[in-house]
C-alpha cells in the first residue's frame, strides 16, 4: 500500500541517520528480479521507481552514502535495462550483480555487457560482485547444488572468481 511504501521511506531514513558514520554503503534490495524477493511479480518500472525514491531517503539522511542497485541473479541484461531507462543510474554509486557460475569465465562475460550498458546510459558507476559462492558438500543446497563439492573444489572456485573479478575490475566481492 502506499502507506506502507511511506512507512518503508522513513524506516529507510531513520535506519540511515542511526548507522551514519558507521555504514558507508547502502544496497536497495535483493534480486528483484525473483519472484520470491519481489511480489505480487517482478517489475523493473516498480523496482526503478522504488530504488530513486529509497536512494533519495538514504541521501536526505547522509549525503555521503554510497548508494548500490542491481543485486541481480540473472545473467540477462533485460532487467538492469529496463530499470536504467527508468533512471537507476541516476541514483546509483555501484550495481551489484549476483554470481553463482562453476565457470567464472561466465561472469567474466556478464561483467563486460554490465559494463557496456552502463556505459550506454553514461553511468560511471562502479560494479559490485554481491553474491557468489558453492557448497562445501555435494548434498548441499544452493544456487549450485547437485555439484560434485568438495571443501577444496570449493576453495579452488573462490580463488578462480577472486581472480576473475580482480582481472575484470570489479569495485569489490562477496563470496559465500
Amino acid at each position: 500500500t502506499e502507506t506502507a511504501y511511506r512507512a518503508w521511506l522513513q524506516y529507510v531514513e531513520k535506519t540511515v541517520e542511526h548507522f551514519t558514520g558507521r555504514v558507508g554503503y547502502y544496497e536497495i534490495w535483493n534480486e528483484p528480479e525473483g519472484g520470491w524477493t519481489w511480489r505480487p511479480a517482478p517489475d523493473p518500472a516498480e523496482y526503478a521507481r522504488f530504488c530513486i525514491e529509497t536512494a533519495q531517503a538514504i541521501s536526505k539522511a547522509d549525503r555521503t552514502a554510497r548508494i548500490i542497485t542491481g543485486s541481480h541473479y540473472q545473467d540477462s541484461m533485460e532487467f538492469f535495462d529496463a530499470e536504467f531507462s527508468r533512471g537507476t543510474v541516476d541514483v546509483s554509486d555501484a550495481v551489484s550483480y549476483h554470481s553463482y557460475q562453476y565457470d567464472e569465465r561466465m561472469s567474466m562475460q556478464r561483467v563486460r555487457a554490465l559494463r557496456g550498458l552502463l556505459t550506454y546510459y553514461g553511468s560511471n558507476a562502479e560494479i559490485i560482485q554481491g553474491e557468489s559462492g558453492s557448497q562445501s558438500r555435494s548434498d548441499g543446497c544452493g544456487a549450485l547444488r547437485g555439484g560434485a563439492w568438495t571443501p577444496l573444489r570449493q576453495a579452488k572456485q573462490c580463488v578462480r572468481h577472486a581472480i576473475a573479478d580482480l582481472i575484470i575490475d570489479v569495485e569489490f566481492t562477496s563470496y559465500f
